[in-house]
């Protein structure tokens, strides 16, 4: 049984990223590969496509990632209110920005 390899490259913020990843890419592509591109995406937000790609064979995008990733987040606030109704606790997020390139995910997050 052979199976179509699918090579996943992700940019981070760094000018050399484009060049670096369009490097790869033809590499991928001379061996025969598949290969799906993203621009500016952290770590997290690639292993959930390849995990996605691998386990569920779907080839989402990134906007998958965030819808999940926000209704996860704002159910864990709601499981915690009903815990705690009274305690005046409001959900904090931190977020690590990654070198730069968690800003840019963080605003395709917000509404």
């Amino acid at each position: 049984m052979e199976t179509e390899a699918v090579v996943f490259i992700g940019e981070d913020t760094r000018k050399s990223s484009p060049r670096l990843a369009g490097l790869a890419a033809d590499g991928a592509l001379a061996l025969g590969a598949k290969v799906k591109r993203y621009e500016k995406v952290t770590t997290p937000q690639l292993h959930w496509a390849v995990w996605r790609f691998n386990v569920q064979e779907r080839m989402d995008d990134i906007p998958g990632y965030l819808s999940e990733i926000s209704t996860s987040f704002l159910e864990l606030c709601k499981e915690e209110g009903k815990k705690k109704p009274s305690s005046g606790i409001v959900p904090k997020l931190r977020v690590d920005c990654a070198n730069g390139v968690g800003a840019v995910a963080l605003k395709n997050l917000a509404p």
